[in-house]
């Protein structure tokens, strides 16, 4: 009853309004398309790159491109050093971290083909530099593959 002025007409005379178009948004949207074959070009919209106009097209060298692709890779390898080193205070300790996880990763991959060969790992292996450790995996799974002992893990 307070809210009588917000209302003035009942609502049993909403859907006869609504008939008559007092309504704006209502009704279903139209469908583009569906009365004509095909979708209709838009006039005026002509463009090659989002957000510059077909005219303003201009022909890029492969040096330029080349250029544009190292600075983008630039920026990205900056960006995923920063995104790494967040928490960390000094950046040497985020990579040398990295390192120490690809290593132990890789030692894990080694030792586990070395106890599918009933061999044991050799001694100063650990040691090793992640190149190193990589040859060493690839030679290992290499002969697993020619004793027939098919490794689970490949090389990364």
């Amino acid at each position: 009853r307070c809210c009588r002025w917000i209302f003035p007409k009942s609502y049993s005379n909403v859907e006869e309004e609504r008939e008559g178009g007092r309504f704006a948004g209502t009704g279903p949207p139209p469908r583009p398309g569906f009365a004509s074959a095909g979708p209709q070009p838009r006039p005026g919209l002509a463009a090659s790159t989002l957000g510059r106009p077909a005219s303003s097209y201009e022909e890029i060298s492969e040096a330029e491109r080349n250029r544009r692709r190292d600075m983008a890779a630039e920026r990205a390898q900056d960006r995923q050093s920063q995104e790494l080193a967040r928490g960390v205070s000094d950046p040497g300790k985020v990579k040398a971290m990295q390192e120490q996880g690809q290593r132990e990763d890789l030692m894990g991959r080694i030792s586990e083909h070395y106890a599918r060969l009933g061999k044991d790992v050799p001694m100063g292996l650990g040691l090793a530099d992640l190149g190193l450790l990589r040859r060493h995996l690839g030679e290992v799974q290499a002969e697993l593959e020619a004793k027939g002992k098919h490794p689970t893990v490949q090389v990364s």
